[in-house]
C-alpha cells in the first residue's frame, strides 16, 4: 500500500491578478484556524482562489470555513474525487465556483473582474 503524505500546509501566492492558496492534507478542526487566517489575509478586491488538489480529507469545519459568507469573490479549484463528492452532497457549487483545475479557476476569475 501507498502511504499518502497527510501533512497540513499551506502556502499563498498571486498569479494572474488572483489570489492563490494552496492547501495539503487534512482540513479538520485543528488545521480550519490556519486557513481561516489565510482566507482573511488576502487583499480586498482580489478574486481568491483556493487550490484543494492535495487535500485529502476535510471535516465540517472545513467545509464551514471555505463556504461561510465573505466580503470578496472566492473560488475552489477541486478535481474529481472523494472531497469533490463531498462538495456535490453538500451542494457547494451553489455558494462558490468549484473548478477542476487551477487554470481554468483562473481564467473564470479574469472574465469577471474585466466583465
Amino acid at each position: 500500500m501507498v502511504k499518502v503524505d497527510e501533512a497540513f500546509s499551506i502556502s499563498t501566492g498571486v498569479r494572474d491578478g488572483c489570489q492563490i492558496i494552496v492547501v495539503r492534507g487534512e482540513i479538520d478542526e485543528l488545521t480550519v484556524p490556519e486557513l481561516e487566517d489565510a482566507l482573511e489575509a488576502c487583499p480586498d478586491g482580489w478574486p481568491v482562489i483556493v487550490d484543494m488538489s492535495n487535500v485529502v480529507f476535510i471535516s465540517s469545519a472545513g467545509i464551514h470555513a471555505l463556504l461561510r459568507d465573505r466580503p470578496g469573490q472566492i473560488a475552489l479549484v477541486c478535481p474529481p474525487g472523494n472531497i469533490m463528492r463531498l462538495f456535490e452532497i453538500v451542494r457547494a457549487n451553489r455558494r462558490v465556483p468549484i473548478f477542476e483545475d487551477l487554470d481554468a479557476a483562473i481564467q473564470s476569475a479574469a472574465l469577471t473582474c474585466t466583465a
